[in-house]
């Protein structure tokens, strides 16, 4: 199914189709702490209601077929729409299927993918504002 970054006023992008998630869950791991009782010789584990975002991830591979120019708008493009995108929204021939608020994301990383660099490999990693998909 196609991905959409959607901005804060409305406008999307669509990932391109070789880009995906790694992972479906969102959430985050709940912080631990090593704890001793006063006076006592034995430690505890504790686990803080509070979770840090944990980021969600898409990557793939964009061919740039040796269009150097093509390849470094398409860049372009992706970085600015990742930079400002409010949500990620799941979108299939019927419409939209869910809808992941975003606090923002970390800079997507591109590298050279392959003997003659006509691939990059980009990964996304955004940071999910709710634990859970909604619907749209």
């Amino acid at each position: 199914m196609p991905w959409e970054l959607e901005g804060p006023l409305g406008a999307r992008y669509r990932l391109p189709a070789s880009i995906s998630p790694v992972q479906l869950h969102v959430g985050g791991k709940p912080d631990q702490r090593f704890v001793r009782a006063y006076g006592s010789e034995q430690w505890f584990t504790v686990f803080d209601g509070a979770r840090e975002p944990a980021t969600f991830d898409l990557a793939g591979i964009l061919a740039t077929d040796r269009d150097y120019a093509r390849a470094q708008l398409l860049q372009n493009e992706l970085q600015n729409a990742v930079g400002t995108a409010a949500r990620l929204v799941e979108v299939d021939s019927h419409g939209d299927v869910a809808v992941l608020d975003l606090f923002g994301a970390l800079p997507v990383t591109i590298a050279p993918e392959g003997v003659d660099g006509t691939s990059l490999h980009v990964h996304v990693r955004l940071i999910p504002a709710a634990s859970d998909w909604r619907d749209p």
